[in-house]
């Protein structure tokens, strides 16, 4: 037989398990989390266009900024991420690269044949430009300028 109840035993009732602390504590995550929210947002705003062409899918976009970029003394102090990232492009960069030297080549050996022709002078000024060779791009379009006046006006 059980024990008689007393008039004052009443249930007590179970009060849940809380942690000391746990809402200041869940605020604090929450805080850190939209403030690291935030950063991120407004770092973004100062991401290279590499990243932006790299993301899209703009395999050429990405190509013509690190050209671009490794032409840069500060080049060679980036993170080594980006470095290793970068470094993908490098073969199809020397492939461009390989490519408008043998256009350089073809074309200077059609200009010995046709000294004057506007075209390849054109062609020759472009290419010069893009290798970066200011001296050479220069040259060519004093030639050209001397074979036809206008055609500078686009270059």
């Amino acid at each position: 037989m059980a024990p008689a109840k007393k008039k004052n035993d009443t249930p007590t009732e179970k009060k849940p398990f809380v942690i000391p602390g746990f809402k200041q504590s869940l605020w604090l995550l929450v805080a850190i989390a939209f403030i690291t929210l935030v950063a991120n947002i407004y770092a973004s705003q100062f991401m290279p266009d590499f990243y932006y062409q790299m993301v899209a899918g703009n395999r050429k976009g990405a190509v013509e900024f690190y050209r671009q970029a490794r032409s840069l003394q500060s080049f060679q102090f980036i993170q080594p991420e980006t470095t290793q990232t970068i470094a993908g492009y490098t073969d199809e960069i020397e492939v461009e690269n390989r490519r408008r030297d043998e256009l350089i080549v073809e074309l200077e050996e059609l200009l010995s044949v046709n000294p004057k022709s506007r075209d390849v002078l054109q062609s020759l000024v472009i290419l010069y430009e893009q290798r970066g060779d200011e001296v050479k791009a220069q040259e060519y379009k004093q030639k050209l300028f001397e074979v036809d006046p206008t055609s500078l006006q686009g270059l």
